[in-house]
């Protein structure tokens, strides 16, 4: 890139991130609470029958029309249209500008130079359930070295967006091995079932701009697949969807170093000036409260709270931070199996040694840890399963060495994700019993059927622990310039220092006991100056690599998070626009 050019693409960059900085945000093109299910079905041919269900309150035009553009190779057969169980009237010729009377229960496809339109009349205005299903050929392309899905099911040009969607699609060659990426919305996509039933499944759970699904399967075949791409290989194909995407591969590549540059000089003194102020003025996140006060106070404004909050129960306090936006995931995650294993070196649960390792040159500290029972004592399922994950990783010898629990979550991240995940079910199952949530039963679609979904509603009991957890934070983050009295128990600073741990500030905690206290590592088992900062790093490494290990198996399409943006403009199928007209 030449210099003018250059000069000229970060001028854009700089008056983008000031158009960010400063505009005030737009409602986005939602529907009035739209909720689309898709199901496509693949057949052996290629071919694709898909239904649709559009849970919409149909409240403007006389018509509601889905466009499918980019149709190489693809025909559509067999459009039909039923609302709330009547069937609509098929049309072999469709008029854009007939009345609305005139379109009522009638249904047709309009060929144009692009594609399809599929096109159905608005009845009577209000909330209506309709069902679209129609099959596709050519849906299932053939590439040089295996078979590939790639279709774009909501368009970003659509007048009127879902707010909840999923997209399932079954049938032949869907298997474990399925290589599954999302693109265009907020969400999940991974391929779930068993032997002989096995589907993909994506669904929202946030924003919908678009929604592309690829599907790339390595094993099986189509008997009459789409010949559009049939030079280009499955990974050509995969790379180009992910191009502009946050689907990136963490085990190396290229580091962007320009874009840094760029970035530090830029926004370096906005930062800096935003920031400051920005902490200060943060609105917490909203929740939802029994007695409808569910926006809290700016954070600035939150108390100092100098006692250990929630009841001193590491998993809840974990829990409210994560949910009041305290911390980010993987400083929390990372922070929580901190808090945890010094819990366990205080209470002799474990035993955390240090040993200098010779070399050649130079020695350096190495660290184990040595597991003096079974873990049957420990007071909660969750940390006796963890615990026995650590007493997998070590080995016959019951010795975690060095690195051991980094090449263990390495491995097992998928444990290690499902235990984070234990963490927060068991949590939220014990609000109601401890008077901190109430249960909901409301009414949600999940894949075409009505389902009853149990939701959590906060009470102000737990808005206030919810304080107290911001107010503790307030309170590590100014105790140095509070003129606290020298605090001399141990089990408190002990206490500070799990707590502090999950927040990701225990280094703080810690510079502050050097000060104040200095006797603390002859009356605690945990010694703050290689104990507490050896375990932060040794699990920081291991949690690290759980987050990488995920990145990973994400990049190669094994499912997990979908991406809000890319999914390969220039190839694949569908798109093009559609809502109300």
């Amino acid at each position: 890139m030449n210099s003018k050019k250059r000069k000229k693409g970060l001028a854009v960059v700089l008056v983008l991130l000031l158009c960010f900085a400063f505009a005030v945000p737009l409602a986005a093109a939602s529907g009035d609470d739209f909720g689309l299910d898709i199901e496509v079905v693949l057949a052996e041919d290629g071919s694709a029958t898909i239904k649709e269900i559009w849970d919409i309150n149909a409240n403007q035009g006389t018509e509601i029309y889905k466009q499918l553009f980019n149709m190489d190779g693809m025909e559509v057969h067999d459009f039909q249209v039923e609302e709330d169980g009547k069937k609509y009237e098929q049309l072999e010729w469709w008029d854009v500008d007939a009345s609305q009377e005139e379109k009522a229960f009638k249904s047709g496809v309009v060929g144009t130079d692009e594609g399809y339109e599929l096109c159905f009349g608005v009845g009577e205005y209000g909330r209506h359930k309709y069902e679209l299903s129609y099959k596709i050929t050519g849906f299932v392309y053939q590439l040089e070295d295996a078979f590939a899905v790639n279709f774009q099911f909501v368009s970003p040009e659509m007048n009127v967006k879902p707010n909840e969607m999923t997209i399932k699609i079954s049938g032949v060659n869907v298997n474990p091995d399925t290589r599954v990426y999302g693109f265009g919305f907020e969400g999940d996509i991974h391929v779930e079932g068993e032997e002989g039933d096995y589907y993909i499944l994506a669904v929202s759970d946030g924003e919908v701009d678009y929604a592309n699904v690829f599907a790339g399967f390595e094993e099986g075949s189509f008997t009459d697949a789409n010949q559009t791409y049939a030079s280009r290989s499955l990974e050509d194909m995969i790379d180009e969807a992910r191009e502009g995407s946050d689907y990136t591969d963490s085990s190396g590549g290229g580091f962007p170093w320009f874009h840094v540059i760029v970035s530090v000089i830029f926004l370096g003194g906005i930062l800096t000036a935003v920031t400051a102020s920005s902490k200060k003025n943060k609105r917490l996140k909203t929740l939802e409260f029994t007695d409808g006060r569910n926006e809290l106070p700016a954070y600035k404004d939150v108390n100092y709270f100098r006692d250990i909050p929630a009841n001193k129960d590491m998993f809840l306090f974990y829990y409210i931070a994560r949910q009041a936006d305290l911390v980010d995931e993987q400083t929390a995650q990372s922070g929580l199996v901190s808090a945890i294993l010094l819990n366990w070196i205080r209470t002799k649960k474990v035993e955390f040694d240090k040993t200098e390792k010779k070399g050649f040159f130079s020695s350096k500290d190495t660290f184990a840890i040595h597991f003096l029972d079974d873990g049957n004592g420990l007071s909660t399922p969750m940390e006796k399963v963890l615990y026995g994950y650590f007493r997998e990783a070590a080995g016959a010898n019951l010795v975690l060495e060095d690195k051991e629990f980094e090449h263990w979550c390495t491995k097992n991240y998928e444990s290690m994700t499902g235990w984070f995940a234990s963490v927060d079910t068991a949590v939220a199952g014990m609000l109601a019993k401890n008077g901190y949530g109430e249960t909901q039963t409301v009414k949600q679609k999940v894949m075409f059927f009505d389902t009853n979904i149990i939701k959590t509603i906060y009470t102000p009991k737990f808005r206030e622990e919810l304080l107290h957890c911001i107010g503790f934070k307030r309170f590590l983050e100014e105790f140095g310039s509070l003129g606290e009295k020298q605090v001399k128990e141990v089990v408190l600073w002990e206490e500070y220092l799990l707590f502090a741990s999950i927040l990701g500030m225990a280094d703080k905690v810690e510079k502050e006991i050097g000060r104040l206290y200095p006797e603390f590592n002859e009356q605690s088992e945990i010694d703050i100056f290689y104990t507490s900062m050896a375990t932060r790093a040794f699990v920081l490494h291991s949690i690290s690599n759980v987050h990488s290990a995920e990145s990973a198996a994400r990049f190669e399409g094994s499912g997990g998070s979908t991406s809000f943006s890319g999914g390969g403009s220039s190839f694949g199928g569908g798109g093009g626009g559609g809502g109300f007209r």
